[in-house]
């Protein structure tokens, strides 16, 4: 199945999808959003696509595309794109001046296709809506689970890609 499911998700690459779902989310008031990649991060700061912790601190962050800091604030958002915690990594640089300081919420997340289309997305309302992931080696670099994509009626409010 995962095989099959990389051989159809690469034959679409390069293709522009226009759909919609709409979710809404929100971030705790005090949160700055994070539009761009930060300047200055160390290169041995974590990487995109990595998972993340303080270890005094149980919140876990994915490293976005532009090496911004996404907090998943639930175990139910956890575990709608992942399958387990192996490959959380525990760097305190993060959040303390080396490395990003600043985060957002990355409420409701999930994996998203459409039934005629086999191009996968995740949702991050903060970054513009339906984000979709470019290639099966970007769904893997972010660890994503496979058996977690959903189908979904149609995808809209699509932001820039997720890779």
């Amino acid at each position: 199945m995962k095989v099959l499911s990389r051989l159809v998700f690469a034959a679409v690459l390069g293709l522009s999808l226009v759909a919609g779902v709409s979710g809404t989310a929100s971030a705790a008031d005090d949160l700055p959003y994070l539009k761009s990649a930060p300047s200055g991060i160390d290169p041995a700061c974590p990487k995109p696509g990595q998972r993340v912790k303080r270890s005094n601190d149980p919140r876990i962050f994915v490293v976005g595309p532009d090496r911004e800091l996404n907090w998943i604030p639930s175990e139910a958002a956890y575990f709608s794109v992942w399958d387990s915690g192996n490959g959380v990594i525990v760097d305190d640089r993060i959040m303390g001046g080396v490395c990003q300081n600043t985060w957002y919420e990355l409420n409701n997340s999930h994996l998203a296709k459409t039934a005629t289309s086999p191009a996968i997305y995740v949702w991050d309302y903060f970054g513009g809506g339906y984000r979709w992931i470019p290639s099966p080696e970007v769904f893997d670099k972010y660890g994503f689970s496979w058996t977690k994509v959903q189908t979904v009626a149609c995808i809209c409010d699509t932001g820039p890609n997720w890779s």
